[in-house]
């Protein structure tokens, strides 16, 4: 979907960094070969200080999900979006886990898994808001993102496992 929004891209300062290894990667770098769009970038899977280096530098946090696949399962990349106090463009469906999330955080916007066309215009329209209202959007992703700390989870499952043991 990322490459199908890519050339309706107006702005010349938008970039696409696409990172990983995963199952599609051969299948998109081909495409970048055949297509050679001048605002996507494919970089190999990174290591945890380039990673944290790239989360550091990125704008907006876009993160896709294949249509009917996010009704049981948050990515673990939001988490990564969170902690970077980072805006994040979802793209999955209206009543997935991640579209939930992302709604209830209010730290970003949510776009169907299958409209390239809606995609880009919602990029562009993060790129087009003042740095001071991305940053209060990634202010809003960290505050979130504080529920899923390892001792405020862990302090919940033990709070859960007394009450199921107490039979309360």
């Amino acid at each position: 979907i990322l490459l199908d929004a890519a050339p309706l891209l107006r702005e010349a300062r938008i970039q696409l960094v696409l990172c990983g290894g995963g199952a599609q990667r051969d299948e998109i770098a081909a495409r970048l070969e055949r297509e050679r769009p001048a605002n996507v970038r494919l970089l190999p899977l990174q290591d945890a200080e380039g990673y944290a280096e790239m989360l550091v530098d990125m704008d907006v946090a876009v993160i896709t999900q294949q249509k009917g696949s996010g009704q049981f399962f948050v990515p673990s990349k939001l988490l990564a979006a969170l902690g970077a106090a980072k805006p994040v463009l979802a793209v999955a469906d209206e009543d997935s886990e991640l579209a939930l999330a992302v709604r209830e955080g209010g730290f970003g916007v949510v776009t169907p898994p299958d409209d390239a066309g809606t995609l880009a215009r919602e990029i562009e329209s993060l790129a087009a808001l003042p740095a001071a209202r991305r940053r209060e959007l990634g202010v809003a992703a960290l505050d979130y993102g504080q529920r899923f700390r390892f001792d405020r989870v862990l302090a919940d499952y033990e709070a859960t496992l007394r009450a199921a043991a107490l039979g309360d």
